[in-house]
């Protein structure tokens, strides 16, 4: 009988990406497997599921092993590994609420390791989705299967350099995301920008001035192109934010009292509307504005504010308030109001943008032993249980 000390240690190897070539070998002849693929991760998985109580520990030292090793990344990157790595992440861990509690599975094929409820509405997630109003009030619909737009000289390219048909002489772009839409565009600067679901971004074409202005309604993150004679301006309704050259993401929704700035890289000097006085932030700070629109400082976890533009929907230190209203804009949908005595107790962990709304509800559902949800449509019902 093999080991289980050894075992477990070799699945925690396996899931925190430091597992030899001899290891996984012993992993494969351990399963029964003849070679590497997602269905040995899956087997490590529903074992880790199936274990005693007295190895509890051994879960839970991988968990936080993991969130660790997430939590610690804040540069973003196109990294493979990173980007592999924050696929097995998110497929293995969803901590419960306050500390590790329940360990489950979301899979990145979209179905959950018990899946205890079936519905008829399947509800998918957000995907490419944009549209450019112009100047005369005509909307152009941008494609799906492209993730974004590039500005060169007078004209607007699709990543496939292919051009943006129907655009004429436009001078300002308005581009819009709406609920269940993301979308890109590299301004002329150079300046990249990922906007979010239900977002809207103004720019012009060419930056003339002596400032690069632009206009944020929603949420973006920027990577802005490093100019010290020309510094980059970004404009909310609640915050103004000034930059030369960074990384950094606004959360600007106007159906939300709190708007806030994250700065990852770089600084930026923001100032309220109504308020004279500035803020300089450092990375790892936000300023975010309170009910009475004054700016304040803490300092945060810069991944848990941008791992949306990567895939991730990231529900550490945020409140099931809070994590329905994002649900509500990737899957475009509206949740009903929360029961009296449902716990509103934050939950730590990560869920991908890829997986059918269904899926996400029943992890929500087994970490929040509270609550249930009933699909109508687009409509969901929260209820006590």
């Amino acid at each position: 009988m093999e080991d289980k000390a050894h075992i477990n240690n070799l699945f925690k190897k396996y899931l925190d990406g430091s597992v030899s070539e001899a290891e996984l070998d012993e992993l494969l002849r351990y399963f029964h497997l003849t070679d590497h693929s997602e269905v040995l991760h899956e087997l490590i998985l529903q074992e880790l599921d199936q274990e005693p109580d007295a190895d509890a520990t051994v879960v839970a030292a991988m968990g936080d092993q993991i969130a660790k090793k997430l939590f610690q990344q804040t540069k973003p990157s196109n990294n493979f590994q990173f980007k592999r790595w924050l696929a097995y992440a998110a497929a293995a861990l969803l901590f419960g609420a306050i500390g590790f509690g329940t360990y489950r599975y979301l899979n990145t094929e979209g179905t959950t390791s018990s899946p205890q409820v079936v519905h008829e509405n399947i509800i998918q997630p957000g995907g490419n989705r944009a549209t450019i109003t112009l100047d005369n009030g005509q909307v152009v619909v941008l494609r799906e299967d492209q993730e974004g737009i590039v500005n060169k000289g007078d004209a607007l390219f699709y990543a496939d350099g292919s051009p943006v048909e129907g655009l004429g002489g436009v001078q300002q772009v308005r581009l819009t995301t709406p609920r269940a839409g993301q979308y890109t565009v590299t301004l002329h600067d150079g300046t990249k920008v990922w906007l979010n679901a239900a977002s809207e971004l103004i720019y012009p074409l060419h930056f003339d001035s002596r400032e690069r202005h632009v206009q944020v309604d929603g949420e973006a993150y920027f990577e802005v192109a490093h100019n010290p004679l020309q510094p980059f301006v970004v404009k909310t309704q609640k915050q103004q934010i000034r930059v030369l050259g960074t990384r950094f993401n606004v959360h600007a929704y106007t159906d939300e009292a709190m708007q806030h700035t994250t700065l990852e890289q770089g600084a930026v000097e923001i100032q309220s509307p109504n308020n004279p006085t500035s803020l300089r932030l450092k990375p790892g700070q936000q300023a975010f504005t309170t009910g009475t629109e004054a700016l304040a400082l803490r300092t945060v976890d810069p991944q848990e504010y941008i791992s949306w533009k990567d895939g991730i929907i990231m529900l550490n230190s945020y409140d099931l308030p809070e994590i329905l209203r994002q649900l509500e804009r990737w899957y475009d949908v509206e949740f009903s109001d929360l029961p009296a005595g449902i716990t509103s107790d934050r939950v730590f962990g990560m869920i991908q943008r890829d997986v059918p709304l269904n899926d996400v509800l029943q992890t929500l559902k087994d970490n929040y032993n509270t609550i249930q949800f009933k699909i109508n449509g687009r409509r969901i019902m929260v209820s006590k249980r």
